[in-house]
């Protein structure tokens, strides 16, 4: 248990302001506030094996203006791989902390990490400004599902010449969609174009316009409509696209984006870290969707850092709501019989996923609140019949759409769908693991809704995000 935080008005720097932002080409001012907290973002390397760690600082760098509501984010119920804490280094108090995961901890599960092979990742952590001198310490998720302290840094004084504080780039055109409140009682999503090119600037704008839709018009975010502050920021690349590195097709584009992270063909993940945070650093966001201009089916999300998606592919609409479940809810792959570059480890300890579990037991499940005492639990269905299905599928080569819809009615024949039980199947196992559902846009793109638990976690981190509670899980 960490020390209880105390109240953030004595925690952070305040700073009286008008505009945070200075105007420029293609800035906009962040909204007019009495106070403003400035924000610190810790640049750092992730760097290991599957059975090696190493944690490097790149730096901390000052940001305008800290977006999100003051106060802490508890450990003991903190979702993901990691935790970062931000500690005061005279009195040892916990003035913030929240979980997150990367592209790393993914890395670490492939058949290249299990080899020896070492690799570095890019990762950040941007938290209040803290008044006083502090430290940052990142902690790993352990197999007994326990944080354990993996790196603590130096003491930094918060007005001393550690801290960058180069101005914000001053890159792209920023524009705001929908603005309901002051960013620090909203979740504000930035659109970041990715592989469009100055004369396909109307394009970018209407496929943002497009996933505002899908976003507003999908629960629990089309309830929540108005906790949400949308703009978009137009990077123009020099090629139109992006890399695909299994087709020799490279290209230059303003975050170097690629299909083929993880050598997953349609995995596209950020790499370049840094660079992004850099472009971004002047707007107010939480969360980052990257819309990249490609109709090639591919995207990618992690919590707690972004969302990618291939803007004009078949299914996008449904691979930009299943990243964001990942990004902003911490929510776990319920799906099974799909590719993945992982190592699947059938012993693993639970998961700290809030949508996922290898405990079958009534008294033991994440979401038992939820099910009705009728239920049975485990709760059967035909999982033989939906491996054959889908078999079927790809040895006579079905088209997506074809999948989905033979897919859809099989599951809606079933005699426990839309039922909240534990459905054996999920996190690319079929054996071992259940999900709450059958029907959820974490399990399949035949779905089209998110299951009541994903949906019950999602509204756990949109009133964290606007500052209603603190908590990001499912109790």
């Amino acid at each position: 248990m960490r020390p209880r935080p105390a109240r953030a008005s004595l925690l952070f720097a305040v700073y009286i302001t008008g505009s945070a932002v200075a105007s420029g080409s293609g800035f906009a001012p962040f909204p007019p506030a009495a106070t403003s907290v400035p924000a610190f973002r810790f640049d750092h390397l992730l760097c290991g094996s599957s059975t090696e760690e190493r944690i490097a600082s790149v730096g901390i760098s000052r940001e305008p203006v800290w977006p999100g509501p003051l106060g802490s984010i508890g450990p003991e119920e903190t979702l993901g791989e990691y935790r970062f804490d931000v500690v005061e280094a005279a009195s040892g108090r916990t003035l913030y902390s929240q979980g997150f995961s990367s592209l790393f901890s993914e890395w670490r599960t492939t058949d290249e990490a299990a080899s020896g092979q070492w690799r570095c990742f890019e990762s950040s952590a941007r938290f209040p400004a803290p008044e006083e001198p502090f430290q940052v310490s990142i902690y790993r998720r352990s197999g007994t599902g326990t944080f354990e302290l993996r790196y603590t840094s130096s003491v930094t004084d918060p007005q001393g010449p550690d801290i960058s504080r180069r101005p914000a780039l001053q890159a792209g055109d920023y524009e705001e969609l929908q603005r309901t409140g002051h960013y620090s009682e909203r979740l504000d999503l930035l659109f970041v174009a990715e592989g469009y090119r100055e004369m396909e600037r109307a394009e970018f704008a209407a496929d943002a316009r497009r996933f505002l839709g899908t976003l507003l018009g999908t629960e629990p975010f089309q309830s929540r409509r108005d906790d949400w502050n949308v703009a978009t920021l137009f990077l123009p690349s020099q090629d139109s696209g992006i890399s695909d590195p299994r087709s020799g097709d490279w290209r230059r584009s303003s975050l170097n984006l690629s299909f083929n992270s993880l050598n997953l063909d349609r995995y596209i993940a950020v790499q370049a870290e840094h660079r992004l945070r850099e472009f971004v650093a002047g707007y107010p966001y939480d969360l980052l969707v990257i819309l990249v201009n490609s109709s090639k089916y591919g995207g990618g999300g992690v919590y707690n850092q972004w969302v990618v998606v291939s803007a004009r592919a078949e299914f996008a609409d449904y691979v930009f709501l299943h990243e964001l479940g990942h990004a902003l809810g911490g929510l776990g792959d319920e799906y099974f019989t799909s590719e993945v570059p992982y190592r699947v480890d059938p012993q693993a300890p639970e998961f700290w996923e809030p949508n996922l579990t290898r405990l079958p037991e009534r008294s033991l499940l994440k979401w038992r609140a939820l099910v009705k005492g009728d239920t049975p639990i485990p709760t059967p269905w035909d999982l033989e019949g939906y491996l054959r299905l889908q078999s079927e599928a790809e040895r006579t080569g079905w088209s997506r759409a074809e999948s989905v819809e033979a897919t859809r009615s099989f599951l809606r024949n079933e005699p426990y769908f839309g039922v909240v039980g534990a459905f054996e199947g999920g996190a690319y196992q079929a054996r071992g693991v259940f999900r709450p559902s059958l029907e959820c846009l974490m399990f399949d793109y035949s779905s089209r809704t998110f299951c009541p638990v994903c949906r019950a976690t999602l509204e756990h981190a949109l009133d964290a995000a606007v500052g209603r509670s603190t908590h990001r899980g499912l109790r």
